[in-house]
């Protein structure tokens, strides 16, 4: 046989195989890999500091507020707000005002919560960090009524997957169902935790296991969180929040 002609058909020959694995490829893509989820960084808060909270009144109302000094010497002020009325709000600001022992006032300084979007009822973790050292605080929450709905997310936890082991490695997995009639992206599972006396000691964000581009109705999702604790935790809260929609 002549060469020319034989490589020529060998060449034919791997075009057709390439060509038929791309068409296999795109009718059945391979699967999104599952991924470790290493352990996080230590928590960053130390000590704990006594602050009094006062004006803890309105429709959206501070609470379980504490705060920590942190190995970079500077306050966390943690907590959560909770939308006490009976409409769905936008939280715009949550601002922190300090005070000293006396009537010095040290300043004031603005975070946001983790939400985007609180229906009645629902409450977001805050955490603001600041150079200044008060005694006492008084916590505003700017917001502003809104015609967005909330997704409809279900967590899913069964006893085998979510554990608490704490001082030392805490570790929390689960899965996190769409359960509203539109699609999300940019979702994210954020972990609030509690202390003894159920004041806020840290705010995780978790990891999903898989890899995904957007979060369709009826989808489920896996997630983890596994970080070294320096708290005692006695309690946790999960919630899923999404910040882009289609």
């Amino acid at each position: 046989m002549d060469f020319k002609r034989m490589f020529k058909i060998m060449f034919i020959v791997m075009g057709i195989f390439f060509f038929l694995n791309i068409i296999m490829v795109m009718i059945n893509p391979p699967e999104k890999e599952e991924k470790e989820v290493s352990i996080t960084t230590v928590s960053p808060y130390l000590s704990e500091v006594n602050l009094e909270v006062v004006g803890a009144s309105g429709e959206v109302k501070p609470m379980n507020v504490s705060g920590w000094i942190g190995k970079d010497d500077l306050l966390y002020i943690l907590g959560e707000i909770e939308n006490d009325s009976y409409q769905t709000i936008e939280p715009r600001w949550v601002r922190v005002n300090m005070w000293d022992g006396g009537e010095n006032k040290l300043g004031e300084e603005e975070t946001f919560s983790y939400a985007f979007c609180l229906g009645p009822g629902d409450k977001s973790p805050f955490v603001l960090k600041t150079d200044k050292l008060p005694q006492i605080i008084m916590v505003d929450v700017g917001h502003r009524a809104t015609q967005e709905i909330p997704f409809n997310f279900e967590v899913g936890e069964s006893e085998a997957e979510g554990t608490i082991r704490s001082p030392g490695v805490t570790l929390i997995q689960g899965e996190v169902v769409n359960n509203d009639d539109r699609g999300a992206r940019d979702a994210q599972v954020i972990v609030t935790f509690y202390g003894e006396r159920g004041r806020v000691v840290d705010v995780r964000k978790a990891e999903w296991t898989t890899t995904f581009d957007n979060f369709k109705p009826g989808d489920t999702r896996r997630f983890s969180l596994n970080f070294k604790s320096d708290h005692k935790i006695k309690d946790y809260h999960i919630s899923v929040i999404a910040t882009e929609k289609y």
